[in-house]
């Protein structure tokens, strides 16, 4: 629901669609070799599941600012883990979140 009803709407949501495919594999590598970044990607899921909710549903979706930091701590640590080619993809996906575009695009606001 969440790629078809929100992400495949949107140009930079497509893209990370595409980015999941081609990275998938390599992501499950990593999180089988570190289960501990697995836990805290996890968690960072859990966490967003409401607001995803709420995007699905037409509603205004709301984020800690905390689960800004925690998603880019996971980010962090898969780079670490990653090849080049991921680790490329992980730094433009860091910076789109640093920069506010993910939340423009889908329209979610940070709570702090």
């Amino acid at each position: 629901m969440l790629r078809d009803q929100i992400l495949a709407k949107a140009a930079t949501g497509s893209q990370y669609i595409a980015l999941y495919y081609k990275h998938a594999p390599e992501i499950t590598h990593i999180f089988e070799s570190q289960p501990e970044l697995e836990v805290k990607a996890r968690k960072l899921i859990l966490g967003l599941l409401p607001a995803i909710g709420d995007l699905i549903a037409g509603r205004k979706a709301m984020i800690q600012e905390s689960t800004v930091q925690e998603g880019l701590m996971v980010i962090d640590n898969l780079s670490s883990q990653a090849s080049p080619a991921l680790s490329e993809d992980l730094r433009q996906i860091r910076q789109d979140i640093q920069s506010g575009i993910i939340f423009n695009t889908f329209k979610v606001k940070i709570q702090k």
